[in-house]
């Protein structure tokens, strides 16, 4: 096997070169009369359930220097710049309570931990309570913030 291991963290870069092809799909979806809908997910991590396939996990923070949060607040205000009236400006959450892929962002009561490592790769959980509903609250009822894309 393979000792490359990938980065956990989605960080700026690569976020705004995701946005970048959304602004793509935005376009190629209203060229054939189609709404679109960004996407946003808090993080991703399936290893407790399929760890066979050894995805990587995507961590809640956009860099280790973030704090938890920072992706999903982050990909919230990239979404909102390319969000389609016609559909009355719907973001797509991934997801309220996928607790097996950890994109839940359902309020959550528990212990910080980094552990078992074969299914964190190390990454702290945090109890964040009602964090990610107060940012989709926050991010999607406030004014436009100019991002660049």
């Amino acid at each position: 096997g393979s000792m490359f291991k990938p980065s956990p963290y989605a960080t700026l870069p690569v976020l705004q070169h995701y946005f970048e092809s959304a602004r793509t799909w935005k376009g190629a979806a209203a060229e054939h009369g189609c709404a679109f809908v960004p996407a946003v997910s808090p993080g991703f991590n399936d290893m407790g359930v399929r760890p066979e396939k050894r995805n990587p996990p995507l961590s809640r923070q956009l860099s280790a220097r973030d704090p938890p949060g920072s992706l999903f607040k982050t990909a919230l205000q990239y979404a909102r710049r390319l969000v389609d009236p016609s559909v009355s400006n719907l973001i797509m959450v991934n997801s309220f309570n996928e607790w097996h892929e950890d994109t839940q962002i359902e309020p959550v009561k528990g212990a910080i931990t980094s552990s078992p490592y074969d299914q964190t790769w190390g990454m702290y959980y945090y109890d964040y309570g009602e964090e990610y509903l107060n940012i989709l609250k926050k991010e999607t009822s406030a004014p436009s913030v100019p991002v660049p894309i």
